[in-house]
């Protein structure tokens, strides 16, 4: 949400945007591999037939 207010009319503010969106990728990033052991065992148990 933040990130598009750092467009301007034709000025882009690069580093701030890039940083941005580092900082609002890494929460997912980190509960993933967290949670890594647990999404490959329900992987694995929902392909199981019987």
């Amino acid at each position: 949400m933040g990130l598009t207010q750092m467009f301007g009319e034709d000025v882009f503010f690069w580093g701030q945007m890039m940083a941005g969106a580092i900082l609002a990728a890494l929460p997912p990033v980190i509960m993933y591999t967290l949670a890594q052991r647990l999404v490959i065992q329900g992987l694995v148990l929902g392909g199981v037939k019987g």
